[in-house]
């Protein structure tokens, strides 16, 4: 006798659960995207921060009555020393301000994607647990048949 399958219907619970992990995946993924374009701003701001923490160390090297200049556009304008060591200051602190609200920010998106990823595996496990309820029904309903 050839077995037959039944059509196994999916309880309304877990057709719920089904679409809620498609929203979790999807969610996700954009949040992911969105970590690595804050990743990307922030490897951007490490270049500056290395940049401007170089000409500061620089300008320490210099004697009293040194002359500074700085470029703009295709010029040489000069500078005086005092403001060009203050304007690089305000740029690291700036900076720094800046690295770490995105470091700040990348860790509540991590946060969020670590607990998406446990909803996630929580209902992942409750599909295993269906189907496993499913697959013994079905070995206890051939048994059965095997009996009659």
């Amino acid at each position: 006798m050839s077995q037959q399958r039944l059509p196994i219907s999916m309880p309304p619970e877990l057709q719920a659960m089904a679409e809620r992990a498609q929203v979790l995946d999807d969610t996700m993924a954009q949040i992911k995207r969105t970590m690595n374009k804050l990743i990307e701003k922030r490897q951007a701001l490490q270049a500056q921060l290395n940049e401007n923490s170089m000409v500061q160390s620089e300008f320490k090297k210099l004697s009293e009555g040194t002359r500074v200049f700085k470029l703009i556009g295709p010029a040489l304008v000069r500078q005086d020393p005092d403001e060009a060591v203050s304007t690089v200051e305000k740029r690291i602190e700036y900076i720094t301000g800046e690295i770490t609200r995105l470091d700040d920010v990348l860790k509540a998106k991590s946060d969020e994607v670590q607990k998406l990823e446990e909803e996630g595996a929580r209902i992942t496990k409750t599909f295993q647990d269906f189907n496993l309820a499913m697959q013994r029904q079905a070995a206890a309903a051939g048994g059965q048949l095997e009996q009659e």
